[in-house]
């Protein structure tokens, strides 16, 4: 999670390491305390804002929505973005990273390290969920699965998505 993500995360009155909510009487939550933090995040977001402008311009015409398959009852980001490619043409690293920067951008995931993700109780809502799986090693890890309700969501969401740059 970047430095801004962490800001807005602790803006919004979530504790960005588990995803709790503050207490109300927490200093973090007093509104003072609130408005400084957001508008430190505006400013540390403008370079970042600039360099998003550079980014490719693509839209979504929503007319192709409906030919957008759900693939099956529970997924990764990974396979929906391979089943949307195929409707858009859009690169799939450039769909997984639109995706998830929108559902972290609006509560519904949190990055906590470079590519990892933890879905977060709005996310839980739409549908998006955290799994833990075996690894090979006899570990476990975490990986966040989308059941057809949060696809059918980020399907619906695609021109937001894209089109706001």
């Amino acid at each position: 999670m970047n430095q801004i993500e962490f800001l807005k995360w602790i803006a919004k009155g979530y504790n960005p390491y588990t995803g709790e909510k503050f207490p109300d009487n927490d200093i973090l939550r007093n509104p003072d305390v609130v408005a400084r933090l957001y508008e430190l995040a505006i400013e540390l977001s403008e370079d970042k804002g600039k360099r998003a402008m550079k980014k490719e311009t693509l839209e979504i015409d929503p007319a192709v929505l409906p030919l957008i398959q759900v693939i099956e009852p529970e997924t990764t980001i990974s396979s929906i973005s391979a089943n949307i490619k195929e409707v858009t043409q859009i690169k799939r690293k450039v769909l997984n990273d639109r995706i998830r920067e929108y559902l972290v951008e609006c509560g519904y995931l949190m990055q906590y390290s470079e590519n990892k993700y933890f879905a977060m109780a709005e996310g839980k809502q739409v549908g998006i969920y955290n799994k833990d799986k075996p690894a090979k090693d006899g570990s476990a890890y975490t990986n966040v699965y989308y059941n057809v309700e949060a696809q059918k969501f980020i399907i619906s969401k695609l021109p937001e998505i894209f089109n706001k740059y």
